[in-house]
């Protein structure tokens, strides 16, 4: 008895060429999809240096600090000034340059946040009407210790190393 060999229909046969161009197309659309995830998505803001690569110490007296009233600090320049109450970064500061809020925990250590939110590392200013601090472009809010209170700001803020520089003084790294 002869065997009947069915061919496949040569309308729907692919090519190799064909089928590495479906593969390589679905390679792409599946990366473009997980960038428009990333973008749109929780930000993996970091800017906080880790010990590894500090650069510098900035030294910052501390003594003038009260316990759960942050204060602004613009670190750069060589005269560094605490003021307890000025509870708002310039309009103008560009985000680039280093600063920091100040708060003494209620232990009594001085911890140095970064200013920026970790969204979409906008600025934080002290909220007007609570004690925390709240994201310029998002609704989001941070306890001054740092934790997430509300919105979209997916970790605690980031803090900049510290280490003790005698009474009433800190020192702050950065990269």
């Amino acid at each position: 008895m002869a065997r009947v060999v069915q061919r496949p229909d040569p309308a729907l046969a692919l090519t190799r060429r064909e089928v590495l161009r479906g593969a390589i197309g679905l390679a792409g659309v599946a990366g473009i999809a997980s960038l428009g995830v990333a973008a749109c998505g929780e930000s993996a803001y970091s800017a906080t240096p880790t010990p590894s690569i500090i650069t510098r110490w900035v030294r910052v007296p501390t003594a003038d600090l009260q316990a759960g009233i942050p204060a602004w600090i613009d670190l750069a320049g060589s005269v560094r000034e605490v003021t307890p109450g000025n509870d708002t970064p310039p309009p103008s500061f560009e985000p680039d340059r280093y600063a920091a809020w100040l708060v003494r925990q209620p232990d009594g250590t001085v911890v140095a946040f970064d200013p920026r939110c970790t969204h979409q590392a906008c600025l934080v200013d002290v909220s007007a009407t609570v004690p925390e601090f709240a994201c310029r472009c998002h609704p989001g809010r941070f306890a001054f210790d740092g934790a997430v209170l509300d919105g979209p700001p997916p970790r605690p803020l980031n803090r900049y190393p510290t280490r003790a520089a005698g009474p009433g003084a800190i020192e702050i790294g950065l990269a």
